[in-house]
């Protein structure tokens, strides 16, 4: 649904259901779930003008795709450098 709401440009509907995901993948232990969830937070917030957050769920994103090896890790990063 976050993505749904993010492509109709309802960036803060989006971020609500990310969140929401979030804290599922996180109880699961779903890691690239919650690395997708935080950069699809990251990617919301920036539309939103909201950079400093963006940046935080960006980072911990990448924490996560760093450690599961996870092939967003440097989409991520090369975004991160910008």
């Amino acid at each position: 649904l976050g993505i749904a709401y993010s492509r109709l440009g309802e960036s803060r509907r989006a971020i609500e259901f990310y969140e929401q995901a979030l804290v599922i993948e996180h109880e699961i232990g779903d890691r690239r779930g919650e690395g997708n969830s935080l950069w699809n937070t990251a990617l919301a917030l920036e539309g939103l003008g909201d950079r400093a957050n963006a940046i935080v769920n960006a980072e911990t994103a990448l924490e996560i795709f760093v450690q599961i090896e996870g092939p967003n890790a440097a989409k991520v990063r090369e975004q991160l450098e910008k």
